[in-house]
């Protein structure tokens, strides 16, 4: 059983009812509904289409398609969110999570974390935080390169399946991160690169209403831990920036505490029922030569 046009069909489905439940009756939120539901039905009918072309083709070519399909599906599925969010649940997240980080820490965690007084090391951060979209590429690319096929189809299949996963919070709890909201950002002697990659992440977020679950926190751990599995020298050459990834998320006010702990435990989730789903497909994945290396 190939997974991953299983792991697209239910993530349609699941977004596409969540969202006509929150939002057929509810005015505006309807008429966002359309877009939204247009742009579901397209990636639907292409992983339908593509899960047909490619039952008939080798292993090899069934891993290009599906990599290519999941390199260009999840920006769109993340951007479309914004047809709808928050329209369809417009409850003020952030000030539930504001208020749980408060509970949790009695004060505001987040102005403690930042780096005051060093310019050069927010321009750093910012260029961490924006390394995320390329951390899980790495991770594939070294086991393609090692020619780990069965470890590169697995991981495709958990980075997919985490980051879908990840959107679905954002639609049940649609939330604004603290930078968004003016809260606590200090920019003070930011060099240019810095000023540059956050406006650039500004620009490109088609979604702002991604806070909760941390998805930097969620991709970044198991993109790691994917590493850590099949080939442990990688693991422990990307440990620091893994580490600095997840502490730009609140360095630089783009997350709540709360969601880096959420995106933790998402991070375990996501890991453990992708792996549960390949064991039960049991899905022949094409030659991978030796064990994995440990140093």
């Amino acid at each position: 059983m190939h997974l991953q046009p299983l792991i697209w069909l239910w993530f349609v489905a699941t977004a596409t009812c969540c969202a006509l439940v929150g939002g057929v009756g509810t005015g505006d939120a309807t008429l966002r509904l359309i877009p939204f539901l247009t742009v579901m039905f397209l990636v639907g009918a292409g992983a339908a289409g593509l899960w047909a072309f490619t039952a008939r083709g080798g292993p090899e070519r069934r891993r290009l398609i599906w990599s290519l399909f999941t390199l260009a599906g999840l920006p769109v599925a993340f951007s479309s969110l914004a047809f709808v969010l928050p329209a369809i649940h417009p409850e003020p997240y952030e000030q539930r999570w504001l208020a749980l980080d408060r509970a949790l820490f009695g004060f505001d965690p987040l102005p403690h974390m930042q780096v005051r007084g060093f310019g050069a090391l927010v321009g750093f951060l910012h260029v961490v935080y924006v390394f995320f979209y390329f951390f899980p590429i790495v991770v594939m690319s070294v086991l393609a390169l090692r020619r780990r096929w069965a470890a590169f189809d697995r991981g495709v299949v958990a980075v997919a399946f985490g980051f879908l996963l990840s959107y679905l919070g954002y639609v049940l709890w649609p939330t604004l991160g603290p930078n968004r909201l003016g809260l606590w950002e200090v920019r003070e002697a930011e060099p240019p690169l810095g000023a540059w990659l956050r406006a650039l992440i500004w620009r490109i977020e088609a979604n702002p209403w991604d806070c909760f679950p941390s998805g930097h926190t969620m991709l970044t751990l198991i993109a790691w831990w994917i590493a850590w599995r099949e080939q442990r020298w990688l693991a422990w050459l990307l440990a620091p920036i893994a580490l600095a990834i997840v502490y730009a998320t609140m360095g630089l006010c783009y997350h709540y505490v709360v969601d880096v702990l959420a995106g933790v435990v998402g991070a375990v989730l996501a890991t453990m029922l992708a792996g549960g789903l390949q064991r039960l497909s049991a899905a022949p994945s094409g030659p991978e030569p030796g064990p994995a290396q440990s140093t």
